[in-house]
């Protein structure tokens, strides 16, 4: 049996996608093009807290930071041990300080790195974030480890997929030692 995250993106309504069976996250897609019938209420991650406290095996991602609910996101994450956040949909110079500080400290294992390409590039998104204030030993779990973690990826796997984006594998979160996958 497989564990597939599921990937919880606010902002209008509410909407499910089925996947295709090689897809590793069931995306829950609610955005809206200029705000078109956008509805900020349905995008407050509260309404995620009791799905996640139902079923406690089911891993979820709040995806985009979420403005202007980040403390909801905060505690959501620090409150529910299968709740992640994802970084992707802002540049990182608009995140909420509060949010850089949780990711940096206390949620720095349950922070992921996303771009929402092809609107932010992985390029701008990087320089951005080279500019926050993140403990330097946060950055490569941010950057990868979290979500090699969460995907259950080997340390080889996840080395194909970020060289395909222009990222260099910089550390080794498992030590150097390759895991029992294969990997």
């Amino acid at each position: 049996m497989h564990r597939v995250p599921v990937l919880v993106v606010g902002g209008g309504p509410v909407g499910a996608e089925p996947a295709p069976q090689a897809e590793a996250v069931l995306p829950v897609d609610s955005t809206l093009p200029g705000g078109r019938g956008l509805k900020l209420r349905l995008s407050d991650p509260m309404l995620v807290d009791d799905v996640a406290a139902d079923f406690p095996a089911l891993t979820v991602i709040l995806a985009h930071p979420s403005v202007p609910w980040a403390a909801s996101s905060i505690s959501i994450a620090t409150h529910k041990s299968n709740v992640y956040i994802d970084l992707s949909g802002w540049s990182p110079k608009y995140f909420p300080p509060q949010l850089v500080r949780a990711a940096s400290s206390l949620l720095q294992d349950k922070v992921l790195f996303g771009t929402d390409y092809p609107l932010l590039t992985p390029e701008r998104w990087l320089r951005d974030f080279d500019l926050l204030e993140v403990k330097p030993e946060v950055r490569p779990k941010i950057l990868k480890h979290n979500a090699a973690r969460l995907l259950g990826l080997s340390r080889n796997a996840l080395r194909y997929r970020l060289s395909k984006i222009g990222i260099a594998d910089e550390s080794e979160p498992d030590g150097g030692q390759e895991n029992s996958s294969g990997g």
